[in-house]
């Protein structure tokens, strides 16, 4: 597995800021209210990264808050084809890639949340797609629906063993580490492991994903910029006004210094 890597690209010329009071390209905004306005959210992404103006400083964390925004809308719609916004974002190298981690994580959230409910099925299908979305990084010869069948089998009836169990039956001592990163994430397993699909901040959050959505408390939510919104919105009965916190606090960093305060 090779972990996905962002920082050449999120350097990109097309995120760096312009000075106060510059007419933004692709998008002429005459009042900082229209700028936060929720309808302008997908006119920012049509508009191109050149458009958006975040100073080199916060490029990290605008992108951490797109992809939390675009991952929400995601999650309320129950399918991973809002992250084809990201890919489709003019002007912005990072956006395929973006795309593709987007459509992975929904997987992997919806195979938390369906453990979390003990829903069989649901999690054995999130794990088959994470799986076939990943199986450039994974087992050769294991079969995804074989592996995710048994995967779900052991981590309802036995979760504390359930990667040791399966690298056991693979006959790869390397599955445990990486299985128990990904499946049961917890911050010994993602310490352990090498090789992980995604970078290892990433981990120590979806730990604290699982263990709020097992829990059901707000309060175990990560408190990375990146996860805490998306965190609370799927503890959210109605996670679509929920969702608005990422996206309005990205919208709140492209509109930052934009405006002369009357």
């Amino acid at each position: 597995m090779k972990t996905w890597m962002l920082a050449a690209l999120l350097a990109a010329p097309a995120l760096a800021a312009e000075a106060p009071g510059t007419p933004q390209k692709g998008l002429p905004l005459q009042r900082k209210a229209d700028c936060l306005n929720a309808a302008t959210f997908d006119s920012f992404l049509n508009a191109g990264a050149d458009s958006w103006g975040v100073e080199e400083a916060k490029a990290k964390q605008a992108v951490d808050l797109l992809e939390a925004a675009v991952q929400c809308k995601a999650w309320t719609s129950g399918t991973e084809e809002p992250c084809r916004q990201l890919g489709m974002v003019p002007k912005f190298p990072a956006g395929k890639l973006l795309e593709a981690n987007c459509r992975s994580e929904h997987h992997l959230l919806a195979f938390y949340d369906a453990l979390a409910r003990k829903d069989a099925p649901a999690s054995q299908r999130a794990c088959v797609r994470w799986y076939e979305l990943n199986k450039g990084q994974m087992l050769e010869k294991a079969k995804g629906e074989e592996v995710c069948a048994r995967l779900t089998a052991l981590t309802a009836s036995e979760p504390a063993t359930a990667c040791k169990r399966l690298g056991s039956e693979l006959g790869d001592q390397a599955v445990e580490p990486v299985c128990a990163a990904v499946w049961t994430p917890s911050a010994k397993a993602c310490a352990r492991a090498e090789g992980l699909p995604f970078e290892k901040r990433r981990c120590d959050d979806y730990a604290k994903v699982r263990a709020a959505l097992v829990s059901r408390k707000a309060e175990d939510c990560p408190k990375s910029a990146r996860m805490q919104g998306l965190c609370r919105a799927m503890l959210d009965k109605d996670p679509v006004p929920a969702c608005d916190a990422p996206r309005k606090a990205w919208q709140e960093l492209l509109c930052a210094g934009r405006f002369q305060e009357r």
